[in-house]
């Protein structure tokens, strides 16, 4: 860049920056903006244009050239760019090649999430998931199908009972009324599901979440059958050591117990796959995996 020139995209770059009220990821303007969707970044950019008037007439014409300023939506207004951006925080010190891409990997490729501890409320909705046996994409916790309304009130049953049953084994230690938490016009269970974001990595990829579909089930085949290892590995995340032997049997029968009473409520007509005896074999074997040890 001419250096003539640089003065006129610090000013753009200052501008953006004091535009900006977020605390800003690492003291950088280019790492705040990228973690963010398209709308909200072309706001806060349009929001810090400038005017052609405060440019003079060559430079803007350099830096539209070299890729460092855009148009903007008001008529004859200017937004600084990615690359400009990149050029002055690179320029400041406040961005290098070596500091992005150790960004990226610890925002896109870090897998210190994978077998971490889960919390009371992941504990709980995943043991609900295994309960009632939402195993596929197919029977799975489908909170935007058809019968969505009764479909979520089975699932706060669920999620209620398996409350009280973790927390009645001394596996979990968090008041009733934190479990479902209603935030604005959103359904508690709907709040719960879609706050799961950290689950994927932290149950080696068991848990599987399809978007904006809002469906969800645990991912334990392994080549067409329900693998008792996978669902074993999730129990004992669950469980960390703490559920007694003798309480093998009530967990057994509670499981098998909710696959049965609430599939018709929560699995549409003909997908309640897994409330069956073999499942209820797995799911026993299992059980008494996690909480032997073996």
């Amino acid at each position: 860049m001419e250096n003539d020139n640089l003065p006129h995209l610090e000013a753009l770059y200052a501008k953006l920056r004091k535009t900006m009220t977020e605390k800003l990821e690492n003291d950088s303007v280019f790492l705040t903006l990228i973690r963010k969707d398209n709308n909200p970044v072309l706001r806060i950019l349009n929001d810090a244009a400038v005017r052609s008037s405060e440019i003079p007439h060559l430079v803007l014409q350099d830096l539209k050239d070299k890729g460092y300023i855009q148009d903007g939506v008001v008529e004859s207004t200017y937004l600084i760019t990615a690359r400009g951006l990149w050029e002055i925080e690179k320029e400041k010190g406040l961005l290098s090649e070596h500091q992005l891409v150790d960004y990226f990997q610890q925002k896109k490729f870090d897998n210190r999430y994978v077998d971490a501890r889960l919390n009371d409320l992941e504990k709980i909705l995943v043991f609900s998931m295994i309960a009632a046996r939402a195993f596929s994409a197919e029977s799975c916790v489908d909170l935007l199908g058809e019968r969505h309304e009764s479909v979520i009130k089975g699932w706060e049953q669920i999620i209620i009972s398996s409350a009280d049953f973790l927390s009645g084994t001394n596996i979990v230690n968090i008041p009733k009324q934190r479990v479902l938490v209603k935030k604005g016009n959103e359904h508690p269970v709907n709040f719960l599901f879609q706050h799961t974001d950290k689950l994927p990595k932290k149950t080696r990829f068991y848990y599987k979440a399809l978007g904006r579909q809002r469906k969800y089930f645990l991912d334990v085949s392994e080549r067409g059958n329900i693998s008792t290892s996978k669902l074993s590995n999730l129990l004992v995340q669950i469980f960390e050591k703490k559920m007694k032997y003798e309480n093998i049997q009530i967990t057994v029968d509670f499981c098998r117990r909710t696959a049965y009473d609430f599939s018709v409520a929560v699995f549409e007509a003909g997908l309640q796959d897994f409330a069956d005896p073999d499942c209820d074999r797995i799911v026993e074997e299992a059980i008494t995996k996690a909480i032997l040890g073996i």
